[in-house]
């Protein structure tokens, strides 16, 4: 699978971030931070509300991969991969076993759409709608294709990120391309 070509088309996302990193009291509502993973040593090299947005990002690949009650090893593994690919390779296992008791336990507490629209929103005010949509397809796509129920999360989170429906049916197009094309 093109994984690799996917994740190509998001390495510019760590710069992005960091440019687009929201205030502190504007990133509140994002999964994680009351978790403890703040203090992970890659995460403390952004400031507070870069590491939040970068988890807001991730989040939305969470999200779309619980959708259909099934987070199985392809999509854990794909969204590892762009995680460690993304902080060049900088985030630990720990890290990233935090930041997903941090996105289960906020999918718990909260809800599927109202964290879709706190991540979309979030997504789409730093301007990084499309990617975070872009990620999450990908990391769904990885095991048996974008079920039904995965695609409508996705298309509840793309609306709230500001992406519509041409657009967002754009982005599993090439997502499918970059898969079924070898790295």
């Amino acid at each position: 699978m093109g994984f690799q070509r996917l994740l190509g088309r998001l390495r510019p996302l760590m710069q992005h971030l960091k440019a687009r990193a929201p205030a502190a009291d504007a990133a509140e509502g994002v999964s994680g931070f009351a978790n403890g993973f703040d203090a992970r040593p890659w995460l403390s090299r952004l400031d507070p509300a870069s590491a939040q947005l970068f988890c807001a990002v991730f989040e939305a690949g969470y999200l779309i991969a619980q959708a259909d009650g099934r987070f199985d090893r392809a999509e854990r593994s794909h969204l590892q991969r762009a995680l460690l690919s993304l902080s060049d390779d900088a985030i630990l296992a720990d890290d990233v076993d935090a930041m997903l008791s941090g996105f289960t336990a906020s999918l718990s507490r909260d809800g599927a759409a109202a964290r879709c629209a706190t991540v979309g929103r979030m997504l789409q005010t730093h301007q990084v709608g499309e990617a975070g949509v872009f990620l999450a397809a990908g990391v769904a796509c990885a095991s048996d294709g974008l079920s039904q129920v995965e695609f409508k999360t996705l298309e509840t989170l793309a609306q709230n990120a500001g992406l519509g429906f041409d657009r967002l049916s754009q982005l599993v197009e090439a997502i499918r391309v970059d898969l079924a094309t070898p790295d």
